[in-house]
């Protein structure tokens, strides 16, 4: 990772694989509450909401590692799993085949993050109408590009209470097609490092007796 927006950097990895990869290219993918239509969208869109994110336990008992000056971090680094909501929404709700077309741009969604599980590197763009991300380049977003960890999407389980307490939660949005997902791991890097020890290059061992030994 080479910049300090990881969190925002996932949210845009999801956003350009989507866009070029679903097969309705015709659907707007967003990122944005899903109360809010944004300017300019319209017609069948998904929306990628960032919800909930916990520490990820796994990064945080590994070593600490030196930097290219030979520093290493006061604090490890900061390892987190996030959880998204994936919504689809219909240009016009109360259209009669609304909800199918809602529910086919959920499907195509869900497919595309399924066949691409594990994020890396090696994954380019192969549209040339994905805005920000031309024709070649990664998907992988430059903010996650140095890190370490492989980033993996995985369709989280849910039980039907916890979506409807999200949805209750707006107050103002009727519920809509949606499913958790889940996105790990994003690392943090550490903003202040310490010299770190020298290690022994060479061993000396000084022996000195207090008194002669007794024969």
């Amino acid at each position: 990772m080479v910049g300090l927006l990881p969190i925002a950097g996932a949210s845009r990895t999801l956003r350009t694989l989507l866009r070029d990869r679903m097969a309705q290219e015709s659907a707007a993918v967003t990122l944005a509450p899903p109360d809010i239509t944004p300017d300019g969208v319209s017609g069948i869109r998904v929306n990628l909401y960032l919800l909930h994110l916990v520490p990820n336990a796994h990064l945080a008992n590994l070593p600490q590692r030196r930097d290219s000056a030979g520093r290493i971090p006061v604090r490890p680094q900061l390892g987190i799993d996030l959880t998204y909501l994936l919504t689809s929404h219909a240009a016009d709700e109360t259209d009669a085949a609304a909800d199918l077309g809602a529910q086919a741009a959920l499907a195509d969604a869900l497919a595309v993050l399924h066949e691409h599980a594990v994020l890396t590197p090696t994954l380019r763009v192969l549209r040339n109408t994905i805005p920000d991300a031309p024709q070649g380049a990664p998907v992988m977003d430059l903010e996650l590009l140095g890190q370490t960890e492989r980033l993996t999407i995985t369709l989280r389980h849910a039980e039907l209470a916890e979506v409807t307490q999200v949805w209750s939660a707006l107050n103002t949005t009727p519920m809509r097609r949606a499913a958790l997902i889940g996105v790990s791991v994003v690392a943090l890097l550490p903003r202040e490092h310490r010299a770190a020890p020298q290690p022994v290059t060479e061993r000396r061992i000084y022996l000195q007796p207090f008194r002669p030994p007794l024969i």
